[in-house]
Parts: structure tokens; sequence; C-alpha cells
């Protein structure tokens, strides 16, 4: 538990500027109506990152960094599209 708790530590300054592009992606598109396509393709590169990493995995843990550190782009995407419907509803 200390190792993985650890692994998120040294990945954060890898995972937040991928967070930040997610969101600079996704907050780029929102004038057009296929913003969501942003966030639906790179959750869907996400879940297959994680199945190569889960069919790969020989003991390294790596490809689970790298794993976690790629999941950062679809999260900030979906954090600003939510944000974004959150703001449009308000008015």
């Amino acid at each position: 538990m200390k190792e993985q708790l650890l692994n998120l530590l040294y990945i954060l300054p890898v995972m937040l500027p991928l967070f930040l592009g997610g969101v600079m992606v996704r907050f780029s598109r929102r004038s057009r109506t296929d913003g969501w396509r942003v966030t639906a393709i790179s959750a869907a590169a996400s879940v297959l990152v994680w199945l190569a990493v889960l069919c790969l995995n020989r003991g390294s843990e790596l490809l689970g960094a790298i794993a976690y550190a790629v999941t950062g782009f679809p999260v900030g995407a979906a954090v600003c599209g939510l944000g974004l419907r959150l703001q449009r509803a308000d008015r």
C-alpha cells in the first residue's frame, strides 16, 4: 500500500499536466457541439491502455504508472465538460 501511494506521489507531476491538457482541449472545444467526443475518444484510449497493461504486466510497476498517468487526460476533459454543462445549466 505504501509503495502504491509513493507511486502516485511520483507520477503526480506527470499526471497533472495531462489533466490540465485534457481541460484545455475540452475547453477549447466549448463552443462546438462535438466537444464530448474529446472526452469519449480519450476515455476509450485510456481503457485500451489499461487493457494492454493488464495483459502485459509481468511484475513491473512502470506500466501501471504509465496507465495512471494516461488516465489524467480523460479525467481532466470530463471534469471540464461537467463544469461547462453546469455553467450552461445556470443560465
